[in-house]
């Protein structure tokens, strides 16, 4: 085995310090677990899932499935190698914030995987931090009369101010957020009621467009970008060996949600739906605000709803890209680094206008695909492959190099797609 990683080394010295400041004497309930994961399944991704539809047809109903399904089984890998690699960890001095994808990548590969596993998790979280300031930052200009600019700012400062609140406030943010997302719901029932009273349901959508599929599953790797925070939120639970409940429950609301979210969205505009579904609610199929003050109340309160979302679930994303450096960061260096963050997010949103979906969908493909399927996998193989039998050793090995060639494939198309457009 290769040296102990530098990150692993500086915690030593510190050890009960350390333990002292991230080991609550209660952690996170069943129940307060679950919700947490919701908010993070139904984060960014959501509102841009009845573009994937557009892009793909009805048959992304499957693909979805298909995806939440292998979503659940890696992230209950995630769990299985955590635990299994407990002991290890209490011999090292690690505390359970540093014990991420880094740490199962440093175990199983040392010092490279370590720095691939780790690096790509940075970027995973860096990127979905970037989504939903695109989100918030694309959002309210519909509400607030200023210009996109000066919108940015607000949303960056906003962001900031929210990473100030300490980690046991996670739990009642994650209610918050799912109450927000609830309300978006509703604002797009009501508005295809209405749209379907005035004889206005679209009645352009397709059975399956193969040129779109390729976009459409980075999009719906994007709903379900937990993984990387799933190693603190699985630290933070106060009874670790419910895991396998909770991701099956957890995993099960949110592919019930997201299903009826994309159907009911793709539904109701067809080829209509615009990037981000907000730009729809309380709107026809020209996205003209429908003639009534109901509509123009739910096209703002949906705005405000969505942007306060992204911005309660960031501390949580961004929390997780601090625990990767370790020990070196103090309380300041980790708030110097997510501000950092924030502050080039919001210069990228700047540039990239209007390109919510087109980013979605990098974050998808590239850092989310990796740490969601391809290291999960990789390191299962790894760790435990002899003692799996020869079939499942080989499934896993195949859902590895499948989902390593669409890395390359899918952001060949997207981009592609993306300047043709």
């Amino acid at each position: 085995m290769s040296a102990e990683p530098l990150a692993i080394e500086a915690i030593g010295a510190g050890k009960n310090e350390d333990v002292r400041e991230v080991a609550p004497t209660r952690g996170v309930s069943f129940w307060g677990t679950v919700v947490t994961m919701l908010n993070v399944f139904v984060g960014g991704g959501s509102v841009v899932l009845p573009y994937a539809f557009r892009l793909s047809g009805w048959l992304f109903v499957p693909v979805l499935l298909a995806v939440g399904l292998l979503m659940g089984f890696t992230l209950w890998i995630m769990g299985f190698l955590l635990q299994s690699l407990d002991s290890r960890a209490d011999e090292m001095g690690l505390p359970r914030s540093q014990r991420d994808w880094g740490f199962i990548g440093y175990i199983a590969f040392g010092n490279v995987g370590r720095l691939l596993f780790a690096g790509c998790m940075f970027f995973d979280l860096a990127g979905g931090a970037l989504v939903l300031m695109s989100i918030v930052i694309e959002q309210l200009p519909f509400l607030l009369p200023i210009r996109h600019s000066a919108t940015a700012v607000l949303s960056c400062i906003l962001a900031i101010l929210f990473c100030l609140l300490p980690k046991k406030a996670f739990s009642w943010m994650a209610v918050v957020g799912m109450a927000s997302q609830l309300f978006l719901v509703l604002g797009l029932v009501i508005t295809g009621v209405q749209l379907h009273s005035s004889h206005e349901i679209a009645t352009d959508q397709v059975v399956l467009d193969l040129s779109g599929l390729p976009r459409g599953c980075g999009i719906a790797l994007l709903c379900f970008l937990a993984h990387s925070e799933a190693p603190l939120i699985y630290q933070l639970m106060e009874d670790k060996r419910q895991w396998t409940k909770v991701v099956v429950y957890s995993m099960t609301l949110t592919e019930a949600f997201l299903l009826a979210f994309g159907v009911l969205g793709y539904g109701f505009f067809g080829t209509n739906v615009a990037q981000s579904i907000a730009d729809n609610i309380g709107r026809d199929l020209d996205l003209q605000l429908l003639p009534n003050a109901l509509s123009a109340f739910l096209g703002a309160a949906t705005i405000l709803g969505l942007s306060s979302k992204q911005l309660v679930t960031l501390p949580l994303l961004l929390d997780a890209t601090t625990d990767l450096f370790g020990d070196r960061l103090r309380w300041r260096g980790q708030f110097v680094m997510k501000t950092v963050i924030l502050i080039l997010s919001t210069i990228l949103c700047l540039v990239l206008k209007n390109a919510v979906a087109f980013i979605g969908d990098l974050v998808g493909i590239l850092p989310a695909n990796c740490v969601c399927v391809v290291f999960p996998c990789i390191a299962f193989l790894k760790l435990h492959g002899e003692n799996m039998p020869r079939w499942k050793r080989g499934g896993v090995l195949f859902l590895a190099i499948l989902f390593g060639l669409y890395s390359v494939y899918g952001l060949i198309e997207t981009v592609r797609q993306q300047v043709a457009m």
